[in-house]
């Protein structure tokens, strides 16, 4: 059994070492891969067996996952795992009898639920996979909540929320600012759909739908920092100091996953910092602690509205002599070229450093 341990193996092979199904394998391996409990090269595999205690970490790493996700579906594994783009293409595929007040919503959106598929919904739009740090940073900054001009006509954000105890999985954000998204309570699955305006401070006749039609229900407080995320998340992408790349994803890296057995992605939008903001989050390091820490200062977006009232910063914006703390963020609709400055969140007594070091890890494609 040890040496078949350390050769390389098929997944099918790889099961029959691990002693569990096939279809286990095939829902937790993103997740062996990324503990390194399981080694990859090509479409083989085989057991990390550094310190000898190989088995007993993977069957206590996997009896974990069975008795916090405890579900009846078959499928209880998948949003541990999956990508976020794949939680919300999977979730809008399966059957779903729409109450009228959301078929009327989607329609408004451009979406008649009558007549499209819902898994449609996420054709031709633009993926942005975000990292934990940069979640944290957004999460940590207060914003105020207005219509802003969209990147592109259909967004979705690739990312694990935890918003007051919610779990929320994905986001898909149009141009006018209409969103869906699933979530769920911690300890349970991102499955409970929420259709949102990002753009409404004081919420809509349509979210007191998603906010009175469940047992475990979302109330106002936390639509409303769900909204504010989102509006960061625009505005993050408005700074001069943010670049994105956009990483195309061809045939080849679809055979691969395929062969890997993991559903192909779309084309998806690196972002890039530079400058100050790149040093910024270069120094914080990140906690399990560190998440609504007491001692956190938030950040907060502020904008100049009053061109009266600032004249001084605007006639140094005119002379092209603004300090580099500020810049014009021109992508907020019915206003011109607004200063905008941004104060990043810190810990205080720290600075922005924070203790115990938090290892970040890149998706395996």
């Amino acid at each position: 059994m040890k040496d078949n341990l350390t050769e390389w193996v098929t997944k099918s092979e790889l099961s029959k070492n691990l002693k569990i199904s096939l279809d286990k394998v095939d829902k937790e391996l993103d997740k062996l891969i990324d503990n390194k409990f399981v080694e990859q090269k090509g479409d083989k595999f085989r057991v990390n067996t550094k310190d000898g205690k190989e088995l007993e970490r993977i069957k206590t790493f996997l009896d974990g996952l069975d008795k916090k996700y405890e579900h009846p579906d078959t499928d209880k594994y998948y949003p541990i795992i999956r990508h976020g783009y794949l939680h919300l293409k999977h979730k809008l595929e399966e059957k779903y009898d729409y109450p009228e007040e959301v078929k009327r919503y989607s329609k408004k959106a451009g979406y008649d639920l009558d007549n499209i598929h819902p898994g449609d919904m996420l054709e031709d739009s633009a993926l942005f996979e975000i990292d934990n740090k940069t979640i944290w940073i957004l999460q940590a900054t207060n914003n105020e909540i207005f219509e802003r001009k969209m990147p592109y006509d259909k967004n979705v954000i690739d990312c694990d929320l935890v918003i007051d105890g919610k779990w929320f999985k994905g986001l898909l954000i149009t141009k006018k600012g209409n969103a869906w998204t699933y979530w769920g309570n911690t300890d349970r699955l991102c499955d409970t759909l929420l259709i949102f305006d990002t753009f409404q401070p004081e919420g809509t006749k349509l979210e007191k739908h998603f906010m009175g039609d469940f047992d475990n229900k979302l109330n106002k407080s936390t639509i409303k920092k769900l909204k504010t995320f989102v509006c960061n998340f625009i505005d993050y992408l408005n700074n001069p100091e943010v670049r994105i790349i956009q990483i195309k994803r061809g045939k080849k890296n679809k055979l691969r996953r395929k062969k890997q057995g993991k559903e192909p992605l779309p084309s998806s939008n690196k972002i890039i910092v530079t400058g100050e903001l790149k040093q910024y989050m270069e120094k914080i390091s990140l906690s399990k602690f560190t998440y609504g820490h007491k001692f956190t200062v938030r950040g907060h977006f502020r904008r100049y509205w009053d061109k009266k009232k600032y004249n001084k910063l605007y006639n140094l914006l005119d002379k092209g002599s603004l300090p580099s703390k500020y810049y014009v963020d021109d992508k907020i609709r019915h206003y011109n070229k607004i200063i905008t400055t941004w104060i990043k969140p810190f810990i205080k007594g720290s600075g922005i450093l924070i203790t115990k070091k938090y290892e970040l890890k890149k998706r395996k494609r």
